[in-house]
């Protein structure tokens, strides 16, 4: 005894004395199908670009990209070149001052002076009382945002050192970032699967609002709805650690001003802290500062089981090894189906050394 196989009842055809039910179940039938090949066709570009080796950094090698489905189909994508670009965020620089002043003060100097406001503090010693008036000298800390080229530094150095006889200039802490033009948003995820993170990275997570921390789910799906939502992904502790990482989408400035929507762009943040650089420096700090934003790909030698793992799931794979794996007489610091991605890290340094030459 055996039962029948459930029979799919919906019409294949209609014919001039169909019925109007009959025609709208077919349709009905056509739409259902059409809805899941879309679906089906919508996860399958989310997953394949969330995949850095699927992307071309060299103009002359651009080809179109091969989507290839489950029921057998592909179909061909234009890729478009995506624009990168270099700067330093903001950094902040400590000085001292040979005349007694307060942070207020130089404040309202320097929003005068320079028609922008800027974040200032000082800095007190256990013997030092938050009273500046009697103090011969006072040392302060000014964040400067958008580093663009050197005389912007030099404008404000000259401004401290003639109205405050600023001097001992030193750079504490600097933001860098790399944007991306042109990028898709999935393409934020395959940055977080290949930045080569140091072996102790810790306190991985997305994050939104104050308080509203999440662990980065496994699903790309997932992953890619929190970041259109408005999640950013952080690494470590800003507050504690030398280094944090930061991505997320650029649409506003540094005052939550809202960008015009050419502007808006794929950012990916380093902060280092705990830092003591004299400004003549900075063009070397810059330098060996965004060595901490490098990346990693599949290795060629990868195996389909370790392909379909990497665009299955979400993970910091080019997170550095705690230990070093001996492999034909070389340390390797990556697990064994991880590279150095050297097309995308070779942009990267033509356009650090762009912004480094400002300094």
């Amino acid at each position: 005894m055996h039962s029948d196989s459930p029979r799919d009842n919906s019409p294949n055809s209609v014919t001039t004395t169909s019925s109007i039910h009959d025609l709208n179940n077919l349709l009905e039938h056509y739409q259902s199908k059409l809805n899941d090949a879309v679906e089906e066709a919508e996860n399958q570009d989310t997953i394949e670009k969330g995949n850095i080796h699927n992307y071309e950094f060299d103009r002359k090698k651009l080809k179109p990209r091969t989507l290839n489905f489950t029921n057998g189909t592909s179909i061909h994508v234009k890729q478009s070149l995506i624009k990168i670009t270099s700067q330093i965020d903001f950094m902040n620089v400590s000085f001292d001052t040979t005349k007694a002043t307060q942070r207020s003060y130089i404040k309202k100097f320097l929003t005068e002076k320079m028609g922008k406001k800027h974040f200032i503090t000082q800095e007190y010693s256990d013997n030092v009382t938050a009273n500046t008036d009697n103090l011969a000298s006072c040392t302060f800390n000014i964040r400067i945002h958008d580093v663009n080229n050197k005389k912007c530094i030099h404008k404000i150095v000259h401004a401290l050192k003639k109205n405050y006889g600023a001097y001992n200039f030193r750079i504490k802490c600097i933001e860098l970032a790399h944007d991306f033009y042109n990028a898709p948003p999935e393409f934020l995820t395959a940055l977080f699967k290949s930045i080569q993170f140091d072996a102790d990275a810790h306190s991985i997570r997305v994050f939104r609002l104050k308080g509203e921390n999440q662990t980065i789910p496994y699903e790309p799906i997932r992953f890619k709805n929190l970041l259109l939502q408005g999640f950013n992904i952080g690494v470590n502790d800003y507050r504690k650690d030398d280094v944090y990482y930061h991505f997320y989408f650029k649409k506003t400035d540094y005052n939550k001003r809202p960008l015009p929507h050419e502007e808006w762009r794929l950012r990916a943040e380093v902060r280092l802290s705990n830092l003591n650089h004299a400004l003549e420096d900075l063009s070397n700090l810059v330098k060996s500062g965004f060595k901490k934003l490098t990346f990693t790909q599949l290795a060629d030698t990868a195996t389909t089981e370790q392909r379909k793992f990497y665009s299955l799931y979400i993970r910091p794979y080019g997170q550095k090894l705690s230990s070093p794996i001996l492999k034909n007489g070389h340390y390797r610091d990556f697990k064994n189906f991880i590279c150095t991605n050297q097309n995308l890290n070779e942009r990267l340094r033509e356009s650090v050394k762009n912004l480094s030459n400002k300094f």
